[in-house]
């Protein structure tokens, strides 16, 4: 069952918090939402981290990447998308 895990406002901020919507038992905290009200609707902001930007093109990271496409979670442990940290 996923988690919702919202960060208290910080002072002078506009925009509204993020609902974490990962499983309580992931490592890979990436995916959030935020919901907030307009004059005549709803605006529904969607959050998922962009880990390309942050892992080197060809690297050790990249290449078990490649390989693994995503984070696996299974009952007996979890097999990392970019290994283990």
């Amino acid at each position: 069952m996923p988690t919702s895990i919202a960060a208290p406002p910080r002072a002078g901020e506009t925009k509204p918090a993020l609902l974490m919507i990962d499983g309580v038992g992931t490592r890979d905290r990436d995916d959030a939402f935020a919901v907030t009200r307009t004059r005549s609707s709803w605006q529904v902001e969607v959050h998922v981290a962009n880990v390309a930007d942050l892992v080197p093109r060809a690297g050790r990271a990249d290449a078990r990447a490649l390989i693994r496409r995503a984070s696996s979670y299974r009952p007996g442990g979890t097999i990392a998308m970019l290994g283990l940290a």
